[in-house]
């Protein structure tokens, strides 16, 4: 697959218009300058630096920007100033045209593909930018979705290396411009045609081709199919007309908050899908937001083309407007506020669910019910027996460091792995059960916590139904919850049956957790994952100062279906789960967990916790383990100068409350073992320090160790 690099004729934005690809998107070069405020300026420089492969605009300021580049048909006028900004040109794909991108860099594997698509396709347009890959410009006959054939081998996330993609709709490639890891131009060995003398092939043909690429390329996988750009429902983008008209009137219309054309008419695409019942409100909001520019003037037959053109299906709405004008208002707007009397319109269930009944289906009346339809209804079911009811919303809290999100965890990982219990309570999932899990804190330290659960499990596959969303997802946005619902369904064939917030702080970024209107909004946003995937939600959430109630507003507790605590000091072998709330079951008891320390072959190490009802606590017996477990904390304590001792008033100091504190014994169980061990000589009240006379309870170390006795005497 030797070629002589050719530039392609056309060089330009308006050579490619002339040529019929009319879909053209201008695309930041490798070496522009990132503005702070764009969300790819903190990419600069790793691994995830998009520049030179991602659409964008060069601002006022000299800075690029990134833009809603999906939604945007450019116009001549575009072409000129995205030629002047020096910008790479990319083509859009989708209605018709089609990209098949060669991902590999093994020449002889890229030379099977380059057969492959001359047998299928015939002789094409060839991009090249990073040689031996490779792109293959066609046009289909039939709207088709995204595919690909992953091959190759693993990378260290085990994953295949290379793959062959179709790119349609919702997807772009580059035409010309500097490849950003050649530093050279991109070319075109096979020239570009005019986009009407391109192939024209068939959907079947697509299908034929990446068949026959998994039958000749090594470890192929199956085909891969997704959709095309993710829809956003339309009905979510609506926003209450007084809200909107409040949020743009809020807004500042200035060049450092809206630093190019494109961000301009974003804005107006914004208010066009919020109001689209009173098209003529919409209007009169954008020319009048138009009219405030602080650096200059808006020609109003210019305001007027450019809402002319905007048409939808639209990506943002109402949410988005919001959000802007709570960050630009100086305070005097507030996204709670414009969402608390009217939420918009809730997405129906990506799942089948049963049809209403016919009392259900009416419109004019209420449902009612008899005693008799009360008393037959089936008992309520439960995910994790006695703990998550299966279509419900809930919370787990602790003071940090407790161990809440291990719990968390543990929880979500016995489901996924299929584990018919969660230590002895039933779990009721199907066979094809997925779990997401929002790691809103960072999901770094996840690993060695899965490496160690795995571990202790003795488990050595790696589950395909546990999904990680490592960032922060905004509960209080809209258009955050949209896309989490694509993102989901998207990701996973089945339903989820559980989805878990860790934690509930980073999830309202910028709200006020002790206003009941904010976190009406967080619960509102749970129930609409709750109802869409008719699944259990689980947010970890904070205590308070002193640790006996949730942070912030009660509305979380008045919200819940079910409420946990965990009590447990950080370091502390054991744990307490108390049931605060079980709407539909009986609550107020609690449960002991220990937490097992797991090292792991790289000399990581992590915790895994484990019900102990067995071994300690109300009316159970004390283990050898325990009690040497035990024994070691009260040497420990000597040795540290701090003894443990029978009558000090001191919590910390005092044996029986450390015992039951700590190791889950009740106060008539910890004193009898004290008691037991002073009556047999293994251990003894000493003094400390002669200069103050502090006594403590120290280990005689020439009495042998009969934690075996322990046993049978509190059995």
């Amino acid at each position: 697959m030797n070629f002589v690099p050719k530039l392609p004729a056309p060089a330009t934005f308006q050579d490619l218009w002339a040529m019929g690809y009319r879909r053209l998107v201008p695309v930041i070069p490798p070496d522009g300058a990132i503005s702070e405020t764009s969300s790819l300026f903190k990419r600069v420089g790793t691994s995830q630096d998009a520049r030179g492969k991602v659409p964008g605009v060069k601002g006022l300021d000299g800075r690029w920007h990134s833009f809603d580049w999906t939604q945007r048909e450019a116009d001549e006028a575009d072409l000129r100033r995205w030629a002047a900004m020096e910008a790479g040109i990319g083509v859009k794909m989708g209605e018709g045209l089609h990209l098949i991108d060669a991902d590999s860099l093994d020449k002889a594997h890229a030379a099977l593909i380059q057969q492959a698509v001359v047998k299928h396709i015939g002789v094409t347009p060839c991009r090249i930018g990073n040689f031996p890959k490779a792109g293959y410009l066609c046009r289909v006959s039939e709207p088709i979705k995204y595919c690909r054939v992953d091959f190759g081998p693993l990378t260290e996330k085990n994953q295949p290396r290379d793959r062959v993609e179709i790119l349609s709709d919702g997807r772009f490639a580059v035409f010309h411009g500097i490849h950003p890891k050649t530093k050279l131009p991109y070319a075109w060995p096979f020239p570009l045609k005019p986009f009407d003398q391109l192939p024209i092939v068939t959907p079947a043909q697509i299908t034929a081709l990446l068949e026959e690429l998994r039958s000749i390329l090594p470890a192929a996988k199956p085909i891969v199919t997704e959709g095309a750009a993710a829809q956003v429902s339309q009905s979510s983008l609506r926003g209450d007309p007084d809200a909107v008209r409040r949020a743009v009137e809020a807004t500042p219309n200035t060049s450092k908050t809206f630093p190019t054309r494109e961000s301009y008419l974003d804005y107006g695409y914004a208010i066009k899908a919020a109001l689209p019942d009173h098209p003529e409100d919409a209007f009169e909001l954008f020319s009048g937001w138009c009219q405030r520019w602080t650096d200059g003037e808006n020609d109003l037959g210019v305001i007027e083309a450019d809402w002319r053109r905007m048409k939808g299906p639209f990506r943002r709405g109402a949410s988005w407007l919001y959000e802007l004008a709570e960050q630009h208002s100086a305070g005097s707007f507030r996204r709670a506020d414009a969402w608390f009397e009217e939420i918009p319109d809730e997405p129906e269930s990506l799942f089948a669910v049963a049809p209403a009944s016919p009392s259900e289906q009416q419109t004019d009346t209420y449902a009612f019910l008899r005693i008799g339809d009360i008393v037959n209804r089936p008992p309520p079911v439960y995910l994790v027996g006695r703990h998550i009811p299966e279509v419900s919303v809930g919370f787990l809290y602790s003071v940090p460091g407790a161990g809440k999100t291990f719990l968390a965890l543990d929880t979500a990982l016995h489901i996924a792995y299929g584990r018919a219990d969660w230590h002895g309570d039933a779990i009721r999932a199907p066979d094809d059960t997925v779990v997401v899990y929002i790691a809103a804190e960072g999901s770094f330290g996840f690993r060695n916590r899965i490496a160690a659960w795995l571990k202790k499990k003795g488990i050595t596959d790696f589950s395909q139904r546990f999904i990680m969303i490592e960032r922060t997802i905004d509960f209080m946005s809209g258009e955050d919850i949209n896309r989490l619902l694509r993102t989901v369904s998207s990701a996973i064939a089945a339903r989820p049956v559980l989805i878990v917030v860790d934690t509930v702080s980073q999830a309202i970024p910028g709200a006020d957790e002790n206003l009941q209107k904010e976190m009406t909004l967080f619960v509102k946003a749970c129930n609409r994952l709750k109802e869409a995937f008719r699944c259990a939600v689980l947010g970890i959430h904070h205590a308070g100062k002193d640790g006996t109630a949730m942070r912030g507003s009660t509305v979380l507790l008045g919200a819940g279906d079910f409420v946990f605590r965990l009590d447990r000091k950080s370091g502390a072998p054991v744990g307490y789960l108390r049931c605060e709330k079980q709407k539909d079951g009986p609550d107020g008891w609690s449960e002991t967990y220990r937490f097992d320390h797991v090292g792991l072959d790289d000399g990581e190490s992590s915790w895994v916790p484990e019900r102990c009802e067995q071994s300690i606590g109300p009316d159970r017996a004390v283990t050898p383990d325990l009690a040497t477990t035990v024994k070691a904390a009260i040497a420990s304590a000597w040795e540290a100068g701090t003894p443990w001792g029978r009558t000090y008033h001191s919590k910390d100091r005092q044996a029986s409350k450390r015992l039951v504190e700590d190791f889950g014994l009740t106060t008539a169980k910890a004193e009898e073992l004290i008691k037991f061990w002073l009556d047999t000589g293994e251990i003894e009240e000493a003094v400390r320090s002669t200069k103050t006379g502090l006594k403590g309870l120290r280990i005689l170390p020439t009495v042998a160790d009969s934690a075996a006795n322990d046993e049978s005497v509190f059995a």
